[in-house]
């Protein structure tokens, strides 16, 4: 980057005084639509510079502390760890997280109720995620791998499972992509506390509202947000803003009425056949999954 910088110094005595050098690089020194490099990397910057006051409130507030900001095992959140780079959580006594590069392992002790489940990391189908469940009151432990279909084939959201069920979810974990995991634990709702270890090593935390740790999900994933609608002549056109992470290994549709279309980082247009009381799902190609829908009906 430095000797780009150089040479770009050189060619181009004037980039010094653009707002952009810090970050360009100076790729156009190797490009000879030199004007398209500067036009991309100024937009680029102004939507960045936007995104960033949008959400200033929330980065500011999971900004890593100086110490760790070189080791990103020791990186410090309140219920949040992405194996292999970022990040986790709290620290003691009815459940015990034991993390390692190659498995999960989550104990439960309630009274006389002790058991153990085990998540294989490597068993998470890409871009899918694992859950473990369970049932404080009836002993009873459920580890379901590739969530997304498992809810999908019974018509319900994760929520709805853990009410009608009355198992909450305790440990959920992404599998992002660079061989790298997205990994939440639960507190219950009787905020029992929680140890974890990884690789053998306690890991520390600090406090990270579950707004924030929400807000970090989505940038490890994706996130899709409807904004304008219109419905003539029997075809429904909506205007959503997407952003899909880096970390996301799949490909990103909207399906509604049967049909499906791939969408992009940044704002989609997009138009299918109208039907009255169908729903939008976003995700997979054909996906018809509740816990990522969007009913026009009920939004009226």
């Amino acid at each position: 980057l430095e000797d780009m910088r150089k040479l770009l110094d050189v060619i181009s005595p004037s980039c010094k005084s653009c707002y952009v050098y810090g970050m360009c690089g100076g790729a156009c020194i190797k490009s000879m639509e030199h004007y398209l490099e500067c036009y991309y990397y100024k937009k680029l910057f102004r939507w960045f510079s936007g995104w960033y006051e949008d959400n200033k409130t929330v980065l500011d507030g999971i900004a890593l502390p100086k110490p760790y900001a070189d080791k990103p095992h020791e990186a410090k959140f309140d219920n949040l760890y992405v194996y292999k780079d970022v990040t986790y959580m709290m620290n003691a006594e009815n459940y015990i997280l034991e993390l390692t590069d190659d498995e999960a392992k989550i104990c439960f002790n309630f009274g006389d109720f002790r058991h153990e489940a085990v998540l294989k990391l490597g068993l998470i189908p890409s871009g899918e995620s694992a859950s473990v469940f369970f049932g404080k009151d009836t002993n009873d432990v459920k580890v379901v791998y590739g969530c997304k279909d498992f809810f999908q084939e019974l018509g319900l959201t994760p929520e709805e499972y853990s009410a009608m069920y009355k198992m909450p979810c305790a440990l959920k974990i992404n599998s992002l992509s660079g061989g790298r995991y997205f990994t939440k634990c639960f507190p219950s709702p009787m905020q029992e506390k929680i140890c974890i270890t990884y690789n053998g090593k306690p890991i520390g935390y600090r406090n990270v509202s579950i707004a924030n740790i929400h807000e970090i999900e989505r940038r490890h994933t994706f996130s899709t947000f409807p904004h304008e609608l219109d419905i003539k002549d029997g075809i429904i056109t909506t205007l959503w803003r997407v952003m899909i992470s880096a970390d996301y290994p799949k490909k990103l549709y909207l399906n509604y009425n049967g049909q499906s279309k791939r969408i992009r980082e940044g704002l989609a247009k997009v138009s299918f056949l109208y039907k009255k009381g169908e729903k939008f799902y976003w995700g997979d190609e054909g996906t018809k999954y509740n816990g990522r829908s969007y009913s026009v009906e009920e939004e009226d």
